[in-house]
């Protein structure tokens, strides 16, 4: 195997291991979301300071603590004029690291790929 190919196997594997720290922000954030989400009889609290109560299939407004289990995991983060919880954070915190990373290691794949057909049509050159 030729340096270079060598090369890309080893930014591959970098390049993985970003991914798989990326992946794993993401999986926290929707486990947090499942937590808080399971513990409220299938519901997203959302924290809002008004006397109105907003209730659907998805989420259940709150304006006291003692209303719903595990409070800090819930909408509680304001963000204009929606709310988000922690979870979503790491949700959407690890998007741009997802895609970029994810770009980054199909160019690799696709050197990679490049330099592994030229070392195999050079092998087979050589046994002619």
């Amino acid at each position: 195997m030729d340096k270079e190919l060598q090369k890309t196997y080893k930014k591959t594997i970098k390049n993985l291991i970003y991914l798989i720290f990326t992946l794993t922000l993401f999986v926290i954030g929707c486990t947090l979301n499942f937590i808080v989400v399971s513990g409220n009889h299938g519901k997203m609290p959302i924290y809002y300071e008004s006397d109105v109560t907003y209730c659907n299939d998805y989420y259940i407004t709150f304006d006291s603590w003692a209303e719903v289990r595990y409070e800090f995991l819930s909408d509680i983060i304001p963000i204009g004029e929606r709310m988000a919880s922690v979870g979503d954070t790491f949700i959407i915190g690890s998007l741009p690291f997802l895609f970029i990373f994810s770009i980054k290691l199909y160019k690799l794949l696709k050197q990679q790929r490049r330099l592994e057909n030229v070392t195999y049509s050079n092998k087979t050159d050589t046994f002619k």
